[in-house]
């Protein structure tokens, strides 16, 4: 996650949080309780890609859609 902050920018990371636990996580305030399904990682990919670029949307299959071996810098 914080390889992908430094790549779109801190400010479009939390715009795509925010976004997402106000849809998800509460309806006028109020903490949801029943519902239909809960947020999968799938549904919060999404609210990412739409902050992302479309020149840098390959950097969410490569940090968070690919399996392949983990780099660590």
């Amino acid at each position: 996650m914080y390889q992908f902050q430094k790549a779109i920018g801190e400010e479009q990371v939390n715009k795509a949080l925010k976004r997402f636990l106000e849809d998800w996580n509460t309806t006028n305030g109020k903490l949801k309780m029943n519902t239909n399904r809960y947020a999968t990682s799938q549904d919060l990919l999404s609210y990412l890609k739409e902050v992302t670029p479309s020149n840098q949307q390959q950097i969410i299959n490569e940090l968070f859609e690919s399996v392949g071996e983990l780099k660590i810098d």
